[in-house]
């Protein structure tokens, strides 16, 4: 499995100068505003980035000045550098310029490896933000799992079922129908031959039945980023998110981003990065382990995280 285990970051956003290693598994915490999001963000600018260039266009985002640390008065120029680790280390560079129009374009890109490798580790990315109350985009992969992928397909209902005793089975009208699969998109209760559509699901079984798709899909990306998966979540619900999360770390790479103390609870201290708003930039660090010793025998990382012992929380 290649890994993305370094990221060089400065003059994105909030970020003035970022250094981070990353893990397999990575939860980043944080307050409202201190810019935890952003490192998804910049990612995820890349990644759309380096589909243009596949295509042999150039994507120019607007508003540089918005996308700059402190604007494009004080930062001109953004650079990054990614660290890749498989049977061969390679590095990934890439600079950012603004134009007169306040665009940012990439203006070099460069690798110690195979650029071409590169850019297909980036565009497997997937990113997840589930923000949007009754977004079921994820439907269409949901019934070519159920079309071809019978076993994965069992286990996304068995593992719904657990969070939602009450789920029957998702009912698939006209599966042979090219049309988008949300138009044919049921569900059933158990014991109860009545079905319904998704106007009689709730914004948190949407999101449920999202994660847990994406979660157990057949074919994973390189790297999964998640923004806040608790959002409308039963703390229930979010204890198997975990559990699915740290499964997923075993086969690939995942990125979270979250302000919930339940989901921090399910983690273990290596897996945390702690972001803060210090002198207007975002900090990123890595819990101090031997410093939380001490602590961590009479109190859970959430408990530690509400007492401000691990940051991440407004000052």
């Amino acid at each position: 499995m290649t890994q993305l285990n370094r990221l060089k970051l400065n003059g994105y956003k909030s970020i003035r100068s970022l250094d981070i290693e990353l893990n397999a598994l990575n939860v980043v915490i944080g307050a409202n505003g201190a810019g935890k999001s952003n490192l998804i963000s910049f990612l995820q600018m890349l990644q759309k980035v380096v589909r243009a260039s596949l295509k042999g266009t150039e994507l120019k985002q607007k508003d540089a000045s918005h996308i700059l640390y402190h604007g494009s008065q004080q930062t001109s120029q953004l650079t990054a550098e990614l660290s890749f680790s498989n049977d061969n280390n390679y590095a990934y560079s890439v600079l950012f310029s603004i134009n007169e129009h306040d665009q940012l374009y990439k203006q070099s890109d460069t690798t110690t490896g195979s650029l071409d490798e590169v850019y297909r580790q980036i565009c497997d990315w997937q990113f997840y933000r589930f923000h949007q109350a009754n977004d079921l985009s994820v439907v269409n992969t949901l019934k070519d799992i159920y079309i071809n992928h019978p076993m994965h397909y069992k286990r996304i209902v068995s593992t719904l079922k657990q969070i939602l005793p009450f789920f029957g089975d998702f009912i698939w009208n006209g599966e042979n129908q090219t049309e988008d699969a949300q138009a044919y998109f049921y569900w059933k209760e158990k014991g109860c031959s009545m079905t319904f559509n998704t106007s009689h699901m709730s914004d948190g079984m949407v999101r449920m039945i999202s994660l847990i798709t994406l979660l157990l899909q057949p074919n994973l990306p390189a790297l999964i980023c998640i923004d806040e998966p608790e959002l409308g979540l039963h703390p229930y619900a979010i204890n198997v998110i975990s559990g699915l999360l740290q499964s997923v770390a075993l086969e690939t790479q995942v990125i979270v981003s979250t302000q919930s103390v339940t989901l921090l609870d399910e983690f273990d201290m290596q897996d945390i990065i702690v972001v803060d708003r210090k002198e207007g930039q975002s900090t990123f660090e890595r819990l101090d382990i031997t410093e939380l010793a001490k602590w961590i025998q009479d109190y859970s990382l959430g408990e530690l995280w509400q007492k401000n012992i691990l940051g991440g929380r407004p000052s």
